[in-house]
């Protein structure tokens, strides 16, 4: 059954689900604003706050469902901009998980910006999926500053904008990996500390940290300007895009590997100038000898549409390192190369240059 209907089926017996709440630990007087619900073994705690003075109700406001006890869906209901959501483990007071949260799925127009936290703490372990939008949804979400789970995002992460560009934002912490798919208008403060599997779209940003692996299939960025994305190391036939133009942004990659040829790439529509690419940047430079360097993929600067409006390097692309023969680095400027492409390896015993060959391969 999915999670919607069990919501469903759930609101029509509010009367019932107000009962089990206070009779196995739910309270209504938490302060204000309040208002915390467990399971009928109380083996998980979930709590949610916002901000209005009255505590949120249960069927009205908010939906928990513990059909799965050890991962509680949780449903937002009534829009508001001071959501905080949080899952604990009874026992211990450590972080639990949380399953899917989500939107109500007739919701249309309210905002909602929301938190998972516990105090200053982590508000979760595991989390299943975080969906803040819904069929028709004409508002906005987003996940706020200090959000942090210990565990893993196993599944989708979504916000979205409202038509006036308002909302989007993501300020969000993983200390574990990232599995689902991620779509963040606005990354103003993401750091996953592990890998990320799926495939990731960002539109903008002022922060993005990966600690791990990148090895979806696509890393896709609307617009890098005067930020750095750092990606670690990226793996298995990734692609990383830049759709639109790099304006004093920088990305950069530990390494760049690939899993039977040649087979990552990284595409950017227009490189302007204090732009940078860099592989191998940050761990190698300086160093002598100089380490080892896996670039088996390809860079381009690309005129997508063969238009002449854009493919040109006005920036930096920066490659450090020593490599293991002496293929040529796949690197491809389809506009004017106005800006560096410099490959760092003043003490390798191959000596490599770069040479277009078919990015993609």
């Amino acid at each position: 059954m999915s999670s919607m209907n069990r919501f469903q089926k759930r609101g029509c017996f509010p009367a019932v689900a107000a009962v089990t709440a206070l009779a196995i630990g739910g309270t209504d007087a938490l302060g204000g604003g309040k208002k915390c619900v467990r399971d009928v073994s109380s083996t998980t705690e979930v709590c949610l706050e916002w901000s209005l003075v009255a505590n949120p109700v249960e069927g009205t406001d908010f939906d928990v469902d513990f059909s799965d006890a050890s991962n509680p869906d949780i449903q937002l209901i009534a829009g508001n901009l001071g959501w905080i959501v949080s899952s604990e483990v009874v026992s211990s007071g450590n972080p639990a998980n949380i399953g899917d949260l989500s939107l109500a799925p007739d919701e249309l127009a309210d905002d909602f910006e929301v938190k998972i936290a516990n105090g200053a703490g982590a508000g979760a372990a595991n989390v299943s999926s975080i969906i803040l939008t819904a069929t028709d949804f004409t508002g906005y979400s987003s996940l706020d500053a200090g959000s942090k789970i210990t565990g893993t995002l196993k599944g989708a992460l979504t916000v979205v904008e409202d038509s006036g560009g308002n909302g989007g934002g993501v300020r969000f912490t993983v200390d574990g990996d990232v599995t689902g798919v991620m779509t963040v208008p606005n990354a103003r403060g993401l750091t996953v500390e592990g890998d990320i599997t799926a495939d990731v779209s960002l539109g903008k940003g002022t922060g993005f940290v990966l600690g791990g692996t990148f090895s979806g299939d696509d890393f896709h960025v609307d617009d890098i300007t005067n930020w750095t994305l750092p990606l670690g190391d990226v793996a298995n036939a990734t692609d990383v895009w830049v759709d639109d133009t790099m304006d004093g942004g920088i990305i950069e990659v530990d390494e760049a590997v690939g899993t039977g040829g040649p087979a990552v790439g990284s595409f950017i529509d227009e490189m302007k100038s204090n732009s940078a690419l860099r592989v191998a940047w940050d761990t190698t430079a300086g160093s002598t000898p100089l380490p080892d360097v896996i670039f088996d993929g390809c860079i381009r600067v690309m005129d997508e549409d063969g238009s002449g409006d854009d493919g040109d390097l006005d920036g930096d692309i920066i490659v450090v390192g020593c490599h293991s023969t002496l293929a040529d680095l796949n690197i491809c400027i389809d506009g004017a190369t106005n800006g560096n492409v410099t490959i760092t390896q003043t003490d390798c015993a191959n000596q490599v240059i770069a040479d277009c060959g078919t990015c993609p391969p």
